[in-house]
């Protein structure tokens, strides 16, 4: 039976996205080559089609051959006659979005609550943007004070059971959601997180894990994403692979993957160190909801020892010195930290850059990358500290 509208989790949608890529993946080179023009083209004309603008008449005539040629085969695993696809209850990241609609699939987030029987807000297939849960349903007030989305109206509950002292409403009888967010000028809602999420670092930054674990997951092969850093100098991630467990996986490709994905983020926000876990969270291990949210005190319960480690290795420098030789015209850095480290450059900046790109092999020589078959780890920056410098 096909579907006219599809309503699922976020996770059913990242599961699907991986599901087509490995499909994909397995077609003969020149199918794989052909699919991947198709979604190309429906990426350059993804934009014109959000913005419900024309597109210019050579990208038009490609869009109609890719999707009337290859898109529509491969949109055929949900059924011929799909309208739109709806998601809820946890924010599903915008370029899983953009991706899907490239391929000529509309994803449409949506926001609501239990104590509150109206939906807050959707987006409509005549009216949506990508990256948020669309603008306010009829019926309700929304407001954000102090960052936390409030709601008031007529589908609001009264309280929680045997609450007397009505503390659910407060505020002029709003109904504090618990969610953080904006709403932009022309009335587009977007969440950025749970209030009891928030993670305020040991330098006092407050930091939404959510948006930053969904940038993770645009690396390559990244599944889920988990961060941590809660009262710590830097952030933490634990990373899990589509498809399982990361045997094969090539850590600086992984490296340059992960670092092209977090280039955006501010340096507060940008995880030192991912470790891979070579397993799905899963329910049964009491590490998502029944709904696929992340359970985040179970996770970070049972990968303490872990997490502990990599806080430790991140927010520990290596102590260097560095001394210019004139006749080379070169500074040398030598390290008590790391005995035999001599490495040069022409310049104090480029001796830094150099140092720290040698910092995964210098920990794994040093035995301290676990090696049990269970865990592997790459370290994005661990910073060596130069403390001195001198003339020979």
């Amino acid at each position: 039976m096909a579907p006219d509208v599809f309503i699922g989790v976020p996770r059913f949608y990242e599961k699907l996205y991986a599901g087509v890529r490995e499909r994909i993946a397995k077609l003969p080179a020149w199918q794989r080559r052909l699919v991947e023009w198709a979604w190309q083209v429906g990426r350059r004309s993804s934009p014109y089609r959000q913005a419900r603008q024309p597109l210019p008449l050579g990208l038009q005539l490609a869009w109609n051959v890719a999707d009337r040629a290859v898109l529509r085969r491969v949109r055929a695993v949900m059924g011929s006659r799909l309208r739109c696809m709806v998601t809820g209850s946890a924010p599903t990241p915008k370029h899983l979005l953009e991706e899907f609609h490239a391929l000529g699939w509309l994803v449409l987030e949506a926001y609501g609550l239990s104590e509150n029987v109206l939906p807050m807000a959707m987006n409509r297939m005549d009216d949506f943007r990508f990256g948020t849960v669309g603008r306010p349903v009829a019926g309700n007030d929304i407001t954000v004070i102090d960052g936390v989305i409030m709601v008031k109206g007529p589908g609001v509950f009264d309280g929680y059971l045997e609450d007397d002292r009505g503390t659910a409403l407060a505020r002029a009888g709003y109904y504090s959601t618990g969610d953080t967010g904006e709403i932009a000028a022309d009335g587009y809602l977007r969440l950025t997180g749970r209030c009891d999420e928030l993670l305020k670092t040991a330098t006092g930054r407050r930091v939404a894990p959510a948006a930053i674990e969904a940038v993770l997951q645009r690396a390559a092969g990244v599944d889920q994403a988990l961060v941590v850093g809660s009262g710590r100098k830097c952030l933490v991630a634990l990373c899990t692979r589509v498809g399982g467990g990361w045997d094969g996986i090539k850590r600086e490709e992984l490296a340059a993957s992960l670092r092209t994905a977090t280039r955006a983020l501010g340096d507060h926000e940008r995880p030192r160190a991912v470790g891979l876990i070579h397993r799905a969270f899963s329910i049964e291990d009491g590490e998502l909801t029944t709904n696929l949210k992340l359970r985040r005190r179970s996770i970070e319960r049972q990968h303490a020892g872990l997490i502990a480690m990599y806080h430790g290795l991140m927010e520990t420098p290596y102590f260097v010195r560095a001394e210019w030789d004139p006749e080379a015209g070169v500074w040398v850095a030598t390290s008590d930290d790391v005995p035999g480290l001599v490495t040069e450059a022409v310049s104090i900046e480029a001796l830094s850059e150099k140092l720290n790109s040698l910092v995964p092999d210098l920990l794994e020589a040093n035995g301290v990358l676990p090696k049990n078959g269970s865990v592997a780890v790459e370290i994005l920056a661990r910073r060596f500290s130069i403390t001195s410098t001198a003339s020979v």
